[in-house]
C-alpha cells in the first residue's frame, strides 16, 4: 500500500506509470485511450467518442472469488463488492493504491484496470457505505487535484456501479463532448451570494450545466452547498416517485477558477440489447464515451452519430420527469 502525504497528483502519475509498467495496466487500452475514435454529427457540432475495450466488464465479475469477503453485493447474486479492499486484494493482487484522508473519511484511489480515459482512478471509501451524492468531498478532490474531472454516479447510474461510495477522476483528452456542446439555452441564476450561469446542452439526454467563478473560496464552497441543497430538495421528490431516476455528475476546473458542474439525469436501464453487431452497449460517463463489443467499428460507423442519439435517448429519463426540474431551475433565473 502506498500512503500519500504530500503531492498527491504527482503521488498519482507515478503510481500509474508503474501500474502500466508492470503490466497491471494493458499498454494496449492505454494507447487505445489516447486515440478514442471520434464520431461526430453531419455539421461537426456534436461528437463523442467510441472505445473497444471488453475488458470494462472484468472488475465486477469477481472470476477468483474471495473465499471470506466482508461485503457483498445483493444484486449480483452474491458477488462481493469489487470495490472492497479485501476483495480488491484477493481479486487483483498486482494492484496498488494511494491512501488520503478527505473530509475525515479515509479514501483508497485505484488505478481503473480497463480505463476509459487517461490517468483513471476510482476513488472509493475504505469502509463500505452507500453510494450518494456527496458535493463537499466532490469540492475536496476538486481543490486537490485541479488537473482532473471529478465524476460521481448515482448508485445504479453505471453499468457496474457497485453499493460503494466512490468517484472516478481523469485527467482530460484535448476535447470531451460535454465541453464543447452548444446549449439550448443559458441564463444566469443566483445561488444564495454567488451567481451561476445555467445552461441546458443540446443533447437527447437531459444535461444541465452550472458554471460559476467564485470571488473566494469561501463564495466557491457556498456556491456548492446551494447547488448540493437544491439537488437534495429537488431530485430526492423524484427519486421516491421514480426509483429509475439516476443521476451522473461530473465536475471540473477550468481557467482562472471558473468551475463547470454537468449534472445529467438518466434512467438506470442500460441497452444490452444493444452490445451486439458493433452497436455501443451503454454510454459511459452521460454519453462522453460508448463501449463496443467488436474491434471492427466499421459497421457501427455506416450508422454513426445516429445511433448514439438513439442511445441517449433510450437512457434518458422521460420529458415529464426531468421537466419539473428543469422548471424549478429555470425560477431561479434572475
Amino acid at each position: 500500500m502506498k500512503k500519500d502525504n504530500s503531492d498527491l497528483s504527482t503521488s498519482l502519475e507515478k503510481l500509474y506509470s508503474e501500474q502500466v509498467e508492470e503490466g497491471f495496466i494493458s499498454p494496449t487500452i492505454v494507447k487505445q485511450v489516447r486515440s478514442l475514435q471520434v464520431i461526430p454529427n453531419t455539421q461537426n457540432t456534436h461528437f463523442f467518442h467510441l472505445q473497444f475495450n471488453p475488458a470494462r466488464a472484468k472488475r465486477g465479475i469477481a472470476e477468483k472469488q474471495n473465499p471470506n469477503p466482508i461485503h457483498t453485493i445483493p444484486y449480483k447474486d452474491g458477488v462481493p463488492c469489487f470495490l472492497c479492499q479485501d476483495n480488491i486484494q484477493y481479486q487483483w493482487p498486482n494492484e496498488k493504491w494511494v491512501s488520503k484522508n478527505l473530509n475525515n473519511r479515509l479514501f483508497h484511489f485505484y488505478p481503473n484496470p480497463s480505463p476509459i480515459f487517461p490517468h483513471h482512478f476510482t476513488v472509493a471509501s475504505h469502509e463500505h457505505r452507500g453510494q450518494s451524492i456527496d458535493f463537499s468531498t466532490n469540492l475536496h478532490l476538486l481543490d486537490i487535484l485541479p488537473n482532473y474531472w471529478i465524476i460521481q454516479n448515482g448508485e445504479g447510474a453505471g453499468a457496474t456501479n457497485p453499493w460503494h461510495f466512490h468517484f472516478q477522476i481523469f485527467t482530460t483528452l484535448k476535447q470531451l463532448p460535454l465541453s464543447v456542446t452548444p446549449s439550448l439555452y443559458s441564463h444566469s441564476i443566483s445561488l444564495g451570494d454567488t451567481t451561476c450561469i445555467l445552461e441546458r446542452l443540446d443533447l437527447p439526454l437531459p444535461v444541465f450545466k452550472f458554471q460559476f467563478k467564485p470571488s473566494s473560496p469561501h463564495k466557491r464552497y457556498q456556491g456548492y452547498s446551494y447547488i448540493q441543497e437544491f439537488l437534495q430538495s429537488t431530485l430526492q421528490h423524484f427519486y421516491n416517485i421514480h426509483p429509475d431516476n439516476r443521476i451522473n455528475i461530473i465536475t471540473i476546473n477550468r481557467s482562472l477558477g471558473t468551475v463547470d458542474i454537468y449534472i445529467a439525469l438518466r434512467n438506470k436501464g442500460v441497452r444490452t440489447d444493444m452490445y451486439v453487431s458493433g452497436q455501443p452497449g451503454y454510454a459511459e460517463i452521460a454519453g462522453i464515451v460508448s463501449t463496443i463489443r467488436e474491434s471492427d467499428t466499421k459497421r457501427w460507423l455506416q450508422k454513426g452519430y445516429g445511433l448514439y442519439q438513439q442511445l441517449l435517448s433510450d437512457i434518458s429519463i422521460p420529458e415529464s420527469q426531468y421537466a419539473p426540474f428543469e422548471q424549478s431551475l429555470l425560477s431561479l433565473v434572475e
